[in-house]
């Protein structure tokens, strides 16, 4: 997560990142519980970020997807609504 948290890392990197950690999640399932709190945060962080410019766009979309499939893996039980 520090890729996509560190200021000094450009869009295509945070964006790659993101794509990774997608791809993580899924694979993990279940077993991803534990960081769901803390992967919310950096995600919701990444997501409300100011700025509205169309170059990060890409970031925040590859965030909600992240956060979509780490719903979708932890199950609707335990998802914060």
């Amino acid at each position: 997560m520090s890729y996509v948290q560190a200021p000094q890392f450009s869009r295509d990197v945070k964006y790659w990142a993101l794509v990774a950690m997608a791809a993580t999640i899924g694979s993990a399932q279940k077993k991803i519980h534990p960081y769901m709190q803390t992967l919310l945060e950096t995600f919701h962080g990444i997501i409300s970020q100011q700025g509205h410019l169309t170059e990060q766009q890409n970031v925040k979309g590859q965030a909600l997807t992240c956060a979509g499939r780490l719903a979708s893996s932890c199950g609707v039980d335990t998802f914060p609504k």
